[in-house]
């Protein structure tokens, strides 16, 4: 006689609890992307959307489609510069999968998690592919933050940019603080290394000036973190002129560094809500309605979340292929 049993209330709440984060910033987007359509009207947002062609639609996808795949080359130079191999194509399909679990999946794991997952997966020890990513994505926004120091004289003209400037001088300050700290962390006493996070610290301070220390590999990094934001901020003028927005390019590509540092925060699903409210405020400076920044936000987030659908077959095609493998080697015990 076949029993039923009830969901233990435990793990029920744990299974909450898990998704308590997810559920906190998906709140916190939906609130801010609410308040900003109730103060700039949702109509007005979806015509100026509407204007662009689709021409130009298809141009801003294979620029960002392009800004992902450069993102997985940096990558596997990181790896390279502390001493592993992953492929161009492992770290360009991982990254794409990483890019479909930010955008679709409900779960506190954000993408970077899925990183390091896939990428111990295809081999790399799991120190240094928690490492490699850590590396990536701090020397990618310490990169952006300096672009966006360089570009200050582009707003300069414009008399609201001066807490811009400010903030994004801070910014970098800090970045440039950080990356000291993080080159000596392995220099912490020596019997508080019988902890493994604190050796796991320690890794990290070699892994960073491994990368950072050698022209070579940071120049690398540096050179694509910056050519990932040319094409970004490409894709953004390109949406700006199919809207018809008195905009020019170097005005985007001061623009939007700041805006990636400030979506980059993990307080919201995916930068919704945070990006649109960043992008308003910024665009405002150089003279760009707010219904007009918004709809050029929403089309930009929505772009990237179209980009991003390669990543779930990807991440099909491995789960098949895991599979496939296990398969083979029952058959062969």
């Amino acid at each position: 006689m076949s029993q039923h049993t009830e969901p233990k209330p435990a793990n029920q709440g744990q299974r909450i609890l898990r998704l308590l984060p997810w559920l906190l910033k998906l709140g916190f987007s939906t609130c801010l992307v609410w308040y900003l359509l109730g103060g700039i009207g949702g109509n007005q947002v979806v015509e100026h959307a509407l204007v662009i062609s689709p021409w130009i639609l298809c141009l801003a996808l294979g620029l960002i489609l392009l800004q992902a795949s450069l993102a997985g080359i940096r990558w596997s130079l990181v790896v390279s510069a502390i001493g592993h191999k992953l492929s161009y194509s492992n770290a360009i399909s991982i990254t794409f999968v990483s890019l479909f679990f930010n955008q679709f999946l409900p779960a506190s794991v954000g993408g970077d998690a899925v990183r390091m997952w896939q990428s111990k997966k295809a081999g790399l020890p799991l120190t240094s592919a928690v490492t490699s990513v850590m590396l990536e994505r701090f020397g990618s926004l310490l990169s952006v933050a300096a672009l966006s120091v360089v570009m200050l004289p582009v707003l300069a003209k414009h008399h609201q940019s001066q807490f811009m400037s400010q903030g994004t001088i801070l910014v970098a300050v800090a970045g440039l603080a950080a990356l000291g700290v993080l080159m000596y962390l392995d220099r912490l006493p020596s019997k508080w290394r019988r902890w493994r996070v604190i050796r796991g610290v320690g890794q990290l301070a070699r892994d960073t000036r491994a990368l950072f220390m050698r022209p070579q590999h940071a120049g690398y990094m540096i050179l694509t973190a910056l050519s990932g934001q040319i094409l970004l901020a490409s894709a953004v003028f390109a949406l700006a002129q199919g809207m018809g927005l008195s905009i020019g390019f170097f005005d985007c590509l001061a623009i939007m560094p700041a805006v990636v540092l400030v979506s980059s925060l993990p307080i919201s699903v995916a930068g919704w809500g945070v990006r649109e409210l960043a992008m308003v405020t910024a665009f405002g400076i150089v003279g760009i309605t707010s219904e007009a920044a918004m709809a050029l936000s929403v089309v930009l987030a929505l772009t990237g979340t179209v980009a991003s659908l390669p990543g779930g077959l990807l991440f099909a095609a491995f789960k098949l292929k895991g599979s496939s493998s296990a398969k083979n080697c029952r058959h062969a015990g």
